[in-house]
Order: structure tokens, then C-alpha cells, then sequence
């Protein structure tokens, strides 16, 4: 189970560019200082669940805003939550005799 959380916990750069993308989008459709996404759209941007969602704000890894029952997500935010769960490639040299 500890595993499924460490995987979930991971984030590709092909992740990342979607909310980029996202954030692009959102950006023509909504000309707010601040790009903002709710919680159904967080959800299917990082492919997690509603649940997953609920332990990220709990856990203080991501900030949000809440309207009555809706929660709100800054793009940024989102981002930055990617960012900081970002595994820099490494490479593996081969040793040589």
C-alpha cells in the first residue's frame, strides 16, 4: 500500500506539461490575474482520486480555496506541487577498467 502512495506521489514531466497546458487553456477561456482549476479538474490533471485529493490539502501539500462546497486550486499551486516532487534524470555511468 506504502508503495501505491510513493507511485502516486510521483509525478512525470509529461504530467507537468499537461497542467501547463491546461494553465494555457484556461488562461484564453477565463482572464483572471490567477488561473484556477476545481477540484474535479485537479483530480483528472494528476489522475487521482478524490480522496488522494482530500489527503494533499490535509497535508498541507497543496493550497486551495473553498466556496461553500467547492474547492478551488491555483494553477501555480499545482505546479508547484509538481515541481517539488520532481526527480531530476540521472544516469548510470558505466564503469570503465
Amino acid at each position: 500500500m506504502e508503495q501505491n502512495y510513493q507511485q502516486q506521489m510521483q509525478t512525470s514531466p509529461a504530467e507537468v506539461e499537461k497542467v501547463r497546458q491546461s494553465s494555457s487553456r484556461l488562461k484564453q477561456v477565463y482572464p483572471l490575474n490567477e488561473n484556477w482549476l476545481d477540484n474535479e479538474e485537479f483530480q483528472s490533471v494528476l489522475k487521482i482520486s478524490r480522496r488522494l485529493a482530500q489527503d494533499y490539502r490535509d497535508k498541507g501539500l497543496i493550497g486551495f480555496s473553498q466556496i461553500g462546497g467547492k474547492i478551488y486550486y491555483r494553477a501555480s499551486d499545482i505546479e508547484k506541487l509538481l515541481n517539488s516532487h520532481y526527480m531530476e534524470p540521472f544516469h548510470l555511468k558505466s564503469e570503465r577498467s
